[in-house]
């Protein structure tokens, strides 16, 4: 695949933009449109152009990530998050809400148990995505690499190495067929001729008759 120039420089100067609206939509999910899941495959695209444009070798050192054990731990944070309301006598996926103080910040945040939900679901989606992309393009690499460069298989009985040497037995065969002509014409016995008659002895013949 050719990787242009154009194609990098928007991959990176898009990946920014992507994380931050991957953010809003993670955060402002519960209440507004978007949440975990929407968050997630926004992610996931957003790494998959990376992946594109820059390829596995050139791709930034914090995308490379082991996305498997990601996948398991978005699957253990949504699990937790909903059978928690189990051990307190509520039904399943029951959320609670807190008010959290920030000191540094000084200023109070919300917290709901949905939003820890969501963020299990987003990491199991990006993760999940990235999981399946990054295995078809290294099945895709083996395919090639198994593959010859023309796309044709050589036949293994005929190869270029043997060709010289089918050529040589072949002017050997030759030679061979020419000295067997040349010594049958050589050890060829000459034909014996008779002699002929001259008209003389017919004619002396005659008149002695």
């Amino acid at each position: 695949m050719i990787r242009g120039p154009i194609l990098r420089v928007v991959a990176s100067l898009t990946f920014p933009f992507s994380v931050l609206l991957t953010l809003y939509f993670l955060v402002s999910g519960h209440n507004n449109p978007g949440g975990g899941f929407i968050a997630g495959v926004l992610m996931s695209g957003a790494i998959t152009l990376q992946f594109i444009a820059h390829g596995p070798e050139g791709v930034p050192r914090f995308l490379k990530l082991p996305y498997e054990r990601i996948v398991a731990l978005g699957f253990v944070i949504a699990i937790i998050a909903a059978t928690a309301p189990l051990a307190a006598g509520y039904p399943f996926l029951t959320s609670f809400h807190a008010t959290l103080d920030v000191p540094v910040l000084g200023a109070k945040m919300e917290f709901a148990l949905a939003q820890l939900f969501d963020f299990g679901i987003f990491l199991l989606v990006a993760a999940g995505v990235m999981t399946a992309v990054l295995a078809l393009a290294q099945d895709d690499e083996d395919e090639k690499e198994e593959s010859p460069s023309d796309g044709k298989t050589a036949d293994p009985e005929v190869t270029g190495d043997d060709e010289p040497e089918n050529v040589a037995e072949a002017d050997n065969e030759d030679v061979v067929a020419e000295a067997d002509a040349d010594e049958s014409i050589t050890t060829q016995e000459p034909v014996e001729q008779e002699p002929m008659k001259s008209d003389r002895s017919i004619v002396s013949v005659e008149g002695g008759k």
